[in-house]
């Protein structure tokens, strides 16, 4: 089974987060149960297309293909459905009556082109066109969706006209960041293709995409949170006065249906919302409660509110439940609200009416305190006695509400919290993958005081950065810079393919052979379970293991003075088990060998010529500086000490450069994030 490993950059969490956002409000759209439900469908639609365009471009990022191959013959762009849909979107909000038929398919039309574009072989050679009837397509919707508004508000009547500019003024600022945006994104694309050729990749396109997810979702969320826009504002006939006798009848059983049914618990009820459940016409409910009733739909909705509130307070049941809690029991949405409108109704704040109702039993007539008088908009918020709070009964009363939203709306209920389910799912995962990064080698307690050694060569855009460096350098790094309190040097062992032990025939494992200096102990916190961690690899034939190796080789017995032969010829003896690397580790190896070995094994054991070969940078090289000590001090004495040892390496303009070893995991070898 091939392994894989996702390549994430910030760009790819945000685009996460746009798709699930994005999904959820086309759900609630499509499913929405308002006046505007054909209009939120096409916009639903435009999100969807939004959402499977952003798939495409993450999986691009992600590297998918190395894991799913052929995933990119999956038709996923749509583009040139987005401008139909936002103006079939704009033309049901302006005219709720049209009735979308057969012939409005051809404005989809330019998809069969798109489709064709994206099966042909030369699908990279036409892209640049196909950009361009996109961007031509949706600056022509949009300009034709602005056109819908501005026809629509020369249709109303002149006493609504400035209503309706406030009512629509958000979709048009949507239009026009979404066609400012596009027209960037057109001059950018076309200073990519003439002037860098097309090479500039699809990365500095990202923030247009992610602009363009936000402002989408910006107008599906105002969408959905006016379910009646445009029709508070459609210039419909004013319906036929009723009689006095029948408006009257009309009241009193308005009044009862509120008693009965109690619609005035309902925290987020409205007017529309109401002569929906009452099978009324909204202009007729107001004309009822305007007329008959002499009041505001708010003010008639909070009496019944408040009166439900008095009667608890009168009730000793109610005893260990707070204001609060009652108010929220009642229909209230806020301590604020709550507090106005009940000072509004009896002239005093809920406290204090509760205390004056303990101190005699009283019978309350509902009444205004001042029926002509100005309305309190801002009362002074009492300070409830903390004796009366009862956090207990509060949360429970929070939990009632939220229970009672929940079995009213059971479609919009799952949805939200599928949504949510999934975006703390997802979130969760990203915290998690974003702390095992940052933990990478971590667990070493002098990590911050631990550096790698490379090797920077020539200056400017022909300089490069190599992750080794000479074996003479990490020598003398620990023999003659102060600063240095040790150094290992490490690489790989490739000197055997297979290694024997009795008649088993091992490979070294997946991570590898590596020959490293006895000082490896000393500058890393790997955890040697057995051998001689101040002498770990005693003489040329010591060989140590991981834990894991050795159970490999030898099973459940002691591994320790076995002996196992390289390619059947050379014959090392364990002196040393080490617990397995930790996951979170840069460096990991099945089998560590003496450094020692390398230098026997060098130019027919001219030990002196190996200290001496300023030539090879094979040897990754670690230094633990002392406390206090600077990095790139370090550095440039060990780039000194090369130079007067080399002459050809001020001709190539050496530089050693320090790297953090809690940088390894995270950035590259020059230095930029990885």
């Amino acid at each position: 089974m091939n392994s894989y490993t996702f390549h994430i950059t910030l760009y790819d969490v945000a685009f996460f987060g746009m798709l699930f956002i994005g999904l959820t409000f086309a759900l609630q759209l499509w499913f929405a149960r308002n006046p505007n439900r054909t209009a939120n469908r096409f916009l639903a639609l435009a999100l969807v297309v939004m959402i499977l365009w952003m798939i495409q471009i993450l999986a691009y990022d992600i590297r998918l293909e190395t894991y799913l191959p052929g995933w990119d013959k999956v038709p996923m762009e749509f583009l040139l459905a987005l401008g139909p849909l936002i103006y079939f979107y704009v033309l049901k909000l302006m005219r709720p009556k049209y009735r979308f038929r057969w012939k409005d398919l051809v404005h989809f039309s330019p998809l069969l082109l798109e489709q064709a574009f994206f099966v042909t072989e030369v699908r990279q050679q036409l892209n640049p066109v196909v950009q361009l009837l996109i961007f031509i397509s949706i600056m022509t919707y949009l300009y034709r969706s602005d056109k819908l508004i501005q026809n629509f508000y020369r249709r109303l009547q002149p006493v609504l006209m400035d209503r309706s500019l406030l009512e629509f003024r958000w979709l048009r600022r949507m239009l026009a960041a979404t066609a400012a945006l596009w027209l960037l994104w057109m001059i950018y694309a076309a200073v990519d293709y003439l002037g860098y050729r097309d090479q500039l990749g699809i990365h500095v396109y990202y923030p247009f995409y992610i602009f363009f997810a936000v402002i989408l979702i910006w107008t599906a969320a105002a969408a959905f949170l006016r379910p009646q826009a445009g029709e508070r504002v459609q210039p419909s006939p004013s319906p036929k006065p009723l009689p006095p006798n029948e408006l009257r009848q009309k009241g009193a059983w308005l009044k009862k249906a509120m008693e009965a049914r109690r619609y005035y618990e309902d925290a987020e009820l409205s007017l529309g919302s109401l002569a929906e459940k009452l099978d009324l016409h909204p202009h007729e409910l107001s004309r009822i409660i305007n007329t008959v009733l002499k009041k505001s739909f708010n003010d008639f909705i909070n009496e019944y509110r408040v009166r439900d509130v008095i009667s608890k307070m009168q009730d000793p049941a109610y005893d260990r439940i707070t204001l609060l809690g009652m108010a929220l029991d009642a229909g209230f949405n806020s301590k604020a609200t709550f507090i106005r409108a009940f000072k509004q109704l009896t002239g005093k704040n809920p406290a204090e009416y509760k205390r004056d109702l303990e101190k005699e039993v009283s019978t309350y007539h509902l009444q205004p305190r001042f029926r002509t008088g100005q309305i309190i908009l801002v009362p002074e918020v009492p300070v409830w006695s903390h004796e009366r709070l009862n956090y207990h009964f509060m949360f429970r009363n929070y939990l009632k509400t939220a229970w009672r939203n929940i079995i009213r709306n059971k479609f919009y209920a799952l949805i939200n919290i599928i949504g949510l389910t999934v975006g703390l799912t997802f979130g969760l995962l990203i915290l998690l993958w974003v702390n095992d990064e940052f933990s990478f080698d971590a667990f070493n307690t002098k990590a911050e005081r631990i550096y790698k050694i490379n090797a920077q060569i020539g200056t400017g855009t022909t300089r490069q950065t190599w992750g080794g460096i000479p074996a003479p350098s990490g020598f003398h790094a620990a023999k003659d810079i102060p600063e240095v309190e040790a150094s290992v040097r490490i690489n790989s062992f490739g000197n055997y393919s297979v290694f024997r032990y009795k008649d088993k025939l091992l490979s070294a494992g997946d991570h590898g052979a590596y020959i490293a200096d006895a000082s490896l102990f000393k500058v890393f916190d790997y955890k040697l379970l057995k051998g001689n961690i101040n002498n770990p690899l005693p003489d040329l034939h010591s060989v140590i293991m991981t834990e894991s190796t050795a159970k490999r080789f030898f099973g459940d017995t002691d591994p320790m003075g076995k002996m196992i032969q390289g390619d059947s010829k050379d014959n090392f003896t364990v002196v040393g088990v080490l617990a397995d690397f930790p996951e979170n580790s840069s460096f990991k190896a099945d089998m560590l060998f003496s450094f020692e070995w390398a230098k026997k094994n060098f130019g027919n054991g001219a030990f002196k010529s190996f200290e001496q070969d300023w030539g090879d940078y094979f040897y990754r090289t670690y230094v633990l500086l002392r406390p206090g000590a600077s990095a790139n001090l370090v550095a440039d004495k060990m780039t000194a000490i090369h130079l007067a040892d080399q002459e050809a390496a001020k001709t190539a303009k050496l530089q050693y450069v320090a790297e953090p070893l809690l940088h390894l995991h995270l950035y590259n070898i020059d230095g930029t994030p990885s």
